[in-house]
Parts: C-alpha cells; sequence; structure tokens
C-alpha cells in the first residue's frame, strides 16, 4: 500500500495511517451511501465474461456470455 500511496500522492504513507483515516471517514461515507436520491440520475449497467482459453497452444479470448447492456434513469 506503501508503494501505491508513493506513486499516486508523490509520497510514502504508512498502512496505520490509512487505516486511521478510512476509520475516520467510515461514518461520512455510509451517511453518503444511504442517503436518498432526490431526483433522477441516468445510468449505463454493462455486462459480459471474457474468459481466456487455450487451443494448440494459442490462447486467445472467448466471450462467455452475451454482452447486455441497460439504460435507464433511477
Amino acid at each position: 500500500m506503501e508503494d501505491v500511496t508513493a506513486a499516486l500522492w508523490g509520497t510514502r504513507v504508512s498502512l496505520g495511517t490509512i487505516s486511521k483515516l478510512n476509520q475516520r471517514i467510515y461514518g461520512q461515507i455510509e451517511e453518503w451511501r444511504n442517503r436518498p436520491i432526490g431526483s433522477d440520475f441516468p445510468y449505463v449497467y454493462l455486462d459480459g465474461v471474457v474468459l481466456k482459453r487455450s487451443w494448440g497452444g494459442a490462447v486467445k479470448n472467448v466471450e462467455a456470455s452475451k454482452n447486455r447492456a441497460f439504460c435507464g434513469t433511477i
């Protein structure tokens, strides 16, 4: 995790510091996640599964299910 913070912010942040920050903000995140939605919000839902298969030594991507897309408003 320290490598990630160094790459993102240019400085290393210890796991203990990250844990303390997460604990401090967790309540606000849960409040935001459970807030009522006041108006319509557009959304796009995409779904699909791609697997890697090996045939005769060659590895290829294979679609395991049809891709689906749904659009609408909440």
